[in-house]
C-alpha cells in the first residue's frame, strides 16, 4: 500500500462533526467515502460469527443493540448482508440528489422492505443523534431505537422493554465517544438470563481499559483479538492524524504501520461473563468451524 498523502481540508473535518444530525444518510457517505470509511464491512466477519454462535446456542433470533447506531448502517450490513460499498452506491445515486429526505425516508423503507433477511436478527438502536435514530426506525433498519446520550443522562424507562432480551452489545468506533458510564447504565436493563456479550470495535487512539475494568466487576472476562487491526478510515487531514498521534503517545503505544501510513485503526475487545470465557478462549471461538 502506497503511503496516504494527508491533506488540510478543514471543511471535511467540519462536517464530519455533523454527518449524523440529517434527516436521511446522503451526506453522512458524502463525507465520509472520499475518506475509505469501512469498519462495518471489517467487523461483520467477527460479528456475523458471534451472531452465528449465539444463534446455535440459545436459540431463536439474536437480539443485538448497537450503541452508536446512527443511520443503522451495521443493521442495513448484518440483516442483509449488504456490504459498506453496497450502501455507497445506494445513497449516492445521483437521482437522489434533490429528493426531498421524506421522499428518500419512503423509499427506503420499500427498498429494504423487498430484501431477504439474511438471518433472524432484532437490532436495536441507541445514538445521540435523534434525527438519525428516526431515519432508522423509519426506513425499517431499527426494530427499536432511542436517542439518548447515556454519559449524561440516565436510560429512559421506555428503552427497558427493547432492552431485556438483547444477547449482543456492539459499537464500531462508538468507543471514546461512550465510555464505561454508559454501559454502566445500560447493564441494569439487560435482564436476559443468558447474560449478553460485547463486542466492540475500539480505535486504538480510545482505548478500552475504563469499560474493560467495570464490566469485570460486573463478572466479566475481556480479551482482545490480538495482532488483527481493523481499518475504520483515513484521517481527514493532518492535524487529526497529529492529534491521534499525540492520544497514543499519552497511552504508551507507538503507531502502527498501518497508521503512519494515514489511516484509522481499530481492535476487537470481546467480553463475556467469566465461565463462558473460560470455557472457550476468544481465539478458539473465532476459529472453530461453526
Amino acid at each position: 500500500m502506497s503511503d496516504v498523502i494527508i491533506e488540510d481540508i478543514n471543511e471535511t473535518r467540519t462536517r464530519l462533526d455533523r454527518v449524523n444530525t440529517h434527516e436521511d444518510p446522503r451526506e453522512f457517505f458524502r463525507v465520509l467515502q472520499p475518506l475509505g470509511y469501512r469498519l462495518p464491512d471489517a467487523a461483520k466477519p467477527v460479528l456475523d460469527r458471534l451472531i452465528g454462535r449465539l444463534a446455535a446456542t440459545r436459540g431463536g433470533p439474536v437480539n443485538l443493540l448497537d450503541l452508536g447506531a446512527a443511520y443503522g448502517i451495521n443493521a442495513a450490513i448484518l440483516k442483509y448482508d449488504l456490504s459498506i460499498g453496497e450502501l455507497y452506491s445506494h445513497w449516492s445515486q445521483s437521482h437522489l440528489e434533490r429528493t426531498e429526505p421524506h421522499e428518500i425516508i419512503a423509499l427506503d423503507h420499500r427498498f429494504f422492505a423487498a430484501l431477504r433477511a439474511k438471518r433472524d436478527i432484532t437490532v436495536t438502536g441507541i445514538d445521540m443523534a435523534p434525527k438519525a435514530i428516526a431515519f432508522a426506525l423509519e426506513a425499517g433498519l431499527l426494530d427499536a431505537g432511542f436517542a439518548v446520550n447515556l454519559e449524561a443522562e440516565a436510560l429512559p424507562e421506555a428503552a427497558r422493554p427493547a432492552l431485556a432480551g438483547i444477547d449482543l452489545v456492539t459499537t464500531t468506533g462508538g468507543v471514546g465517544t461512550v465510555n464505561a458510564r454508559t454501559f454502566e447504565r445500560l447493564l441494569p436493563a439487560l435482564t436476559k438470563p443468558e447474560r449478553p456479550w460485547f463486542a466492540n470495535f475500539v480505535l486504538r487512539t480510545a482505548g478500552f481499559d475504563d469499560v474493560a475494568a467495570m464490566l469485570a466487576e460486573h463478572g466479566y472476562v475481556t480479551e482482545k483479538l490480538e495482532d488483527t487491526p481493523f481499518i475504520q478510515r483515513r484521517f481527514a487531514d493532518r492535524e487529526e492524524r497529529e492529534r491521534a498521534f499525540a492520544g497514543l503517545a499519552a497511552r504508551g503505544r507507538s503507531p502502527l504501520p498501518l497508521e503512519e501510513k494515514g489511516l484509522m485503526v481499530a481492535e476487537f475487545f470481546l467480553s463475556r461473563p467469566r465461565e463462558q470465557a473460560e470455557a472457550e478462549p476468544l481465539e478458539s471461538l473465532m476459529t472453530r468451524a461453526m
